[in-house]
């Protein structure tokens, strides 16, 4: 399925890209006051109409939910997608935005996909059948000399200055959207650390691809591995660690 499921966000993500080129789209805000255009609606579409193609389970989607009407306990197995994940990216037109598409069994994201069309990146994967990067299967073989860590753009913590000094972090990425998950299973960096809750749509096909590259995701509460709740909007602060990666202190 993970063949199908690169080409169904590869054609959303080609869908949307003339609208990012041209700047001439519909912007809305949400109950949440969170940006809406006509390009999160026309990719939710077409991954919606794609993953029935390929399965019956429920679907949560940022713009689009299915009634949930099935008790909790009832649901071990579902999909979870982010149509673009960096709205506010694609409006200032700054290339990261992503396309996200996951598959949670048991609360662990086991598959997903993340591709960043601008930047012409494909990141997939499953713990099973590994890390690909644009449909070839890949594994990194080193990670910067310097504790390097990536951190969201637009977004900024305040945690996050101070935390870089305890762990001895030496370089700073900056970057919107899910990509920074993949740049840590990829090599680019050896740790994103969160501080505040996400939407689970906004992490879980990182998540999965992190996963594959052989990563930890953990909460950074107690250090357990993240997991996701049917019905259950956000996921907590947690840390991407590389392979090998070790945190300073407790």
């Amino acid at each position: 399925m993970i063949e199908e499921l690169e080409q169904l966000a590869y054609e959303a993500g080609q869908a949307v890209l003339p609208l990012y080129e041209a700047g001439e789209y519909a912007i809305s805000a949400k109950a949440d006051q969170s940006p809406l255009t006509q390009a999160d609606l026309l990719a939710d579409s077409i991954i919606h109409q794609g993953i029935r193609r390929l399965s019956s389970l429920p679907i949560i989607s940022e713009e689009s939910r299915e009634p949930l009407d099935m008790p909790p306990g009832e649901v071990s197995s579902y999909w979870l997608v982010d149509p673009i994940d960096g709205t506010k990216e694609f409006i200032k037109r700054q290339p990261t935005f992503t396309i996200n598409i996951a598959l949670i069994e048991d609360g662990v994201p086991v598959l997903g996909v993340v591709y960043a069309p601008v930047l012409e990146l494909l990141y997939s994967g499953s713990v099973e059948g590994g890390l690909r990067r644009n449909r070839q299967s890949f594994r990194p073989q080193t990670w910067p000399d310097k504790r390097t860590m990536v951190a969201s753009l637009s977004h900024p913590e305040e945690r996050l200055m101070g935390w870089k000094e305890e762990q001895k972090i030496e370089d700073l990425i900056q970057i919107g959207s899910s990509i920074k998950f993949c740049m840590v299973a990829a090599g680019q960096a050896h740790c994103y650390p969160r501080f505040h809750s996400l939407s689970g749509w906004d992490t879980a096909a990182g998540h999965a691809v992190a996963l594959a590259g052989g990563c930890r995701i953990l909460a950074a509460q107690d250090g357990a591995d993240l997991s996701y709740e049917y019905r259950k909007r956000w996921v907590p602060a947690f840390y991407v660690l590389a392979p090998g990666f070790q945190l300073i202190g407790p």
